[in-house]
């Protein structure tokens, strides 16, 4: 669009002097994403968000070219006490470390000051930030309460990720230690990062020697009564097996398959997961990072460490058997784990095999394996394992070497 700085002066304006000409509501929550404000618009914005006759609480502002001076200014209402924005997305606005420096000094100094600083949610995916301003921006994430820190498209890996590393466990420390559950980190964001196998091994330890938030048993208990009322209300659940056309040989075959496997849209993977109790670190995203098989296996330590994780993402991210045996040690001992994304790896037919006979004592409710090398012994396997999974409603395996007639033997469900 082509909303200017100067436009947004004029909004501002209507609330910044009082609202005394018209008797408007409080404005709650400002949405001016991919328009061209620029680094002028952060002062605006943090006029706005101090006005007293507003209640600011979210600010969307993916793509309006703020850069780091625009950041820089509008990070400068959290020390107002004024302040209520708990919510904000900056994607895509050119934003380096110079800049996530300036809004983490920002608010760890108005938490300090005594300012109620409770930020939880902030997105700053696709800008120019490296490990140098990623770590204070961590850092000031632990004293406001963030929830859900999205980091991803920014090239933070290649480099001395040792200071982030305990920038990350110390935020997890302190959401475990926090005696408000809405304080506690939830989502981490790291996707298409950059992180290379060794960058995985120094993150894996961030996760280590936390101290317990909730029992496993207790995540576990809920997990179960959870599955108990979905056998009730869904006696009849279909199961949605994605089929890629090149498998198919004929037309028919293809109608054949759309009759037999009706079923309702399911969640793309990014929302999966996301209706994890709060207050509990649930869902990682490491999507698009070449760390390999050695860095996957990394990643299942992450997993091991974190009971009450429930979503794991790791597509794209050149995995193979190693990864897959990990893992899959872990499918039936992990209380919590219920989404579960490998699509777009080198999983091969022997590799998935071994972690589809480990699905039975799972608690997945979603699993995603597009675009790998499985076969027609996976998708026979796939049948014989799942004919009585407890949870399982989501399977996809696009892409694949399956074959339609596997899908017509093993349709049992």
């Amino acid at each position: 669009n082509s909303l200017t700085s100067e436009a947004l002066r004029e909004i501002a304006s209507v609330y910044t002097r009082g609202n005394t000409q018209k008797s408007l509501p409080p404005l709650q929550s400002l949405s001016i994403e991919h328009n061209p404000i620029g680094t002028g618009g952060g002062a605006l914005l943090r006029a706005m968000a101090t006005a007293v006759g507003t209640n600011l609480t979210s600010l969307h502002l993916a793509g309006c070219g703020l850069s780091d001076v625009g950041v820089a200014a509008m990070s400068t209402m959290f020390s107002s006490n004024h302040c209520n924005v708990a919510y904000v997305e900056l994607m895509d606005n050119n934003v380096a470390d110079e800049g996530c420096i300036e809004l983490a000094r920002t608010v760890q100094s108005a938490c300090e000051s005594g300012v109620s600083v409770r930020l939880r949610h902030l997105g700053l995916r696709h800008n120019r930030i490296s490990a140098t301003g990623a770590s204070p921006l961590v850092d000031a994430c632990a004293g406001c309460g963030c929830q859900r820190l999205l980091l991803s498209g920014n090239a933070i890996g290649g480099s001395d990720i040792t200071p982030l590393r305990d920038s990350i466990h110390n935020l997890l420390v302190a959401s475990r230690s926090s005696d408000n559950s809405l304080d506690c980190l939830d989502c981490l964001d790291l996707a298409s990062c950059q992180l290379t196998e060794t960058d995985m091994s120094v993150l894996a330890t961030a996760f280590e020697n936390l101290p317990v938030a909730v029992p496993a048993s207790t995540c576990a208990l809920e997990r179960e009564g959870e599955r108990d009322r979905e056998r009730e209300t869904n006696r009849a659940r279909s199961l949605r097996l994605s089929v890629s056309t090149t498998a198919l040989s004929s037309p028919l075959s293809a109608k054949a398959l759309k009759e037999r496997f009706q079923s309702p849209p399911s969640p793309s993977p990014s929302d999966a997961g996301a209706d994890a109790p709060p207050g509990l670190f649930s869902k990682l995203v490491l999507d698009n990072n070449p760390f390999g098989d050695n860095g996957g296996i990394h990643a299942a330590t992450i997993i091991r460490s974190c009971p009450t994780i429930t979503s794991v993402q790791l597509s794209r991210c050149y995995i193979g058997h190693g990864t897959l045996a990990s893992v899959g040690a872990l499918l039936a001992v992990h209380p919590c784990l219920t989404h579960l994304d490998l699509s777009d790896n080198s999983i091969t037919d022997a590799a998935g095999c071994r972690l589809i006979r480990r699905l039975a004592d799972s608690h997945l409710h979603s699993l995603y394996l597009d675009g790998n090398q499985l076969s027609d012994a996976s998708g026979t396997l796939l049948g014989q394992v799942l004919r009585n999974h407890p949870s399982l409603s989501i399977l996809s395996v696009r892409r694949n070497n399956i074959g339609y007639r596997t899908y017509f033997i093993h349709n049992t469900l």
